[in-house]
């Protein structure tokens, strides 16, 4: 099972695939808590449900281009944007077989 956290995202599996959720930050830049049945947990927005872990990590780089700070101004910013965050992305996917 895949259980794991990438900066404020947070990717989930289960028998049809890797879910994906972004954390939900207040004002103060603290993460958001919500109550639900008497229980607290962190708030966070569904990014997607994707089949594999490579395609959970495609959906959170787009994500993270498309909302992101940086504002990209041409392609050699997008370029450079995407290969420094699929570089991140290669790292964790080193250390995790068979995705």
């Amino acid at each position: 099972m895949i259980d794991m956290r990438i900066n404020d995202y947070l990717l989930k599996s289960n028998q049809y695939g890797v879910n994906v959720e972004k954390l939900i930050r207040n004002k103060s830049g603290e993460v958001s808590r919500v109550v639900n049945n008497g229980v607290e947990k962190s708030s966070t927005s569904s990014i997607g449900s994707y089949p594999n872990l490579r395609q959970a990590l495609a959906g959170v780089r787009k994500h993270m281009i498309y909302t992101g700070p940086q504002r990209i101004r041409s392609f050699d910013e997008l370029r450079i944007a995407e290969q420094n965050i699929q570089s991140e992305f290669d790292q964790y996917l080193e250390k995790v077989p068979n995705v």
